[in-house]
């Protein structure tokens, strides 16, 4: 099955490298849509710099320093609008201003407040802790009323209940929503060092691409930062599956053992 997967998968990149390879050569130009190949000696001509590199660090800092921020934000949050109604219909209200407000608009403001080079990871922030508040508000919404019951008659614990009952109870919500999370940190943290133009940063990088006319550099870019928003989503994901693993096991075969 996993080598089925694998296949369909390198099938499918194929066919889409095809596609692209048949624009470029409808476009005519590389100004305009560059050619796979441009693009690959574009990357490969930036991954010889250590600039790339620096690069890189300096963006996946700041927009994972919001990501962490955010999760535990969201979390926090999410726990006493879980306990409380009143809390919740007053934590609500700024939960969907921020995400009602686009990012260019968040991105401004945030200029007249903070240095450039903390924009990024406020906005990535911004953007992560509405979707983890949400996902994880509902899942302790949804933990099984049978096992809380179980809990109460049995009197176990609050540290029992929350390891064996509400955290098994909210980790694949909070796998899913970090998992997604991550997606939206990488392009309203990138989308804020454009707008703020954040020296030594990806987004800088894109910029001047686009003020050069660079496009297949442009491109290049682009892809490394699809790499390395998907490997900070694997790791992100195994660590949070690690943490579950560790916490909460097969919680509610240990709640019964207990």
């Amino acid at each position: 099955m996993k080598a089925k997967k694998i296949i369909t998968t390198i099938v499918c990149i194929s066919i889409w490298l095809i596609i692209w390879y048949a624009v470029s050569l409808a476009v005519g130009k590389d100004i305009f849509f560059p050619a796979p190949d441009a693009v690959i000696r574009a990357l490969v001509s930036m991954a010889s710099t250590s600039g790339f590199y620096a690069d890189i660090l300096y963006s996946m800092r700041g927009i994972m320093a919001g990501f962490i921020i955010g999760m535990l934000s969201g979390i926090m949050l999410a726990i006493p609008s879980f306990c409380c109604y009143y809390l919740e219909a007053f934590i609500n209200i700024p939960v969907k201003v921020i995400r009602a407000v686009p990012v260019a608009s968040f991105v401004i403001l945030a200029l007249l407040w903070l240095k450039s080079s903390a924009l990024s990871t406020l906005i990535s922030a911004s953007m992560v802790m509405p979707i983890i508040y949400s996902q994880m508000l509902s899942a302790l919404k949804n933990t099984d009323r049978k096992m809380l019951e179980f809990a109460k008659v049995y009197r176990l614990s609050l540290m029992k209940c929350i390891r064996y009952i509400f955290i098994p109870s909210v980790m694949p919500s909070l796998v899913s929503a970090a998992s997604v999370a991550v997606g939206f940190a990488w392009k309203s943290g990138i989308a804020a060092e454009i707008i703020g133009l954040i020296r030594g940063s990806i987004g800088n990088e894109l910029y001047k691409a686009k003020l050069y006319l660079e496009t297949p550099k442009l491109f290049a870019w682009t892809i490394t930062i699809i790499i390395v928003s998907v490997a900070c989503e694997k790791l992100i994901t195994l660590l949070l599956h690690i943490v579950s693993n560790s916490l909460g096991g097969s919680s509610h075969e240990k709640t019964h053992n207990n």
